[in-house]
């Protein structure tokens, strides 16, 4: 049985592109306090091998803990709300590029509300697998 989704019809695993409803995606990701993510595209869902991609909702007025994606780059875009994240601040349909072993921590701007992102993350692998680790003890820091 093939998969298909609002494709017309077509085979994503024989065409190579796939559609993910965003009421669909995959909240067993790694958590940060003060957030949630959630994949969209990963080796397990969609056999990903070089990207993993997703969202991310921070809380209204939080402090997320201290992490660092390793050496894998992403680009966070802003979908509602605003990001700040080592004292850069991004509102609605902005990008921000974080670089490998760049160790983050989110703060709220004063009078925050809830922020809503896209996230985008090279991967270390060809395994297919994400890194977040929920501190800055990393090798390459």
């Amino acid at each position: 049985m093939s998969e298909q989704h609002d494709t017309g019809g077509i085979d994503w695993k024989t065409n190579g592109v796939k559609i993910i409803p965003g009421d669909q995606l995959d909240t067993n990701t790694p958590q940060t306090p003060g957030m949630n993510r959630a994949a969209a595209i990963n080796f397990a869902r969609v056999g990903a091998q070089k990207i993993w991609a997703g969202t991310v909702h921070i809380h209204a007025n939080a402090k997320t803990g201290a992490h660092h994606h390793g050496a894998l780059e992403s680009v966070i875009y802003v979908l509602r709300g605003r990001a700040c994240c080592s004292c850069v601040c991004a509102h609605r349909a902005r990008l921000i590029c974080v670089r490998g072993c760049k160790p983050l921590s989110r703060e709220p701007p004063k009078h925050s509300s809830p922020a809503r992102l896209c996230l985008s993350r090279t991967l270390a692998s060809a395994s297919g697998r994400c890194v977040e680790r929920n501190n800055t003890d990393h090798p390459c820091l």
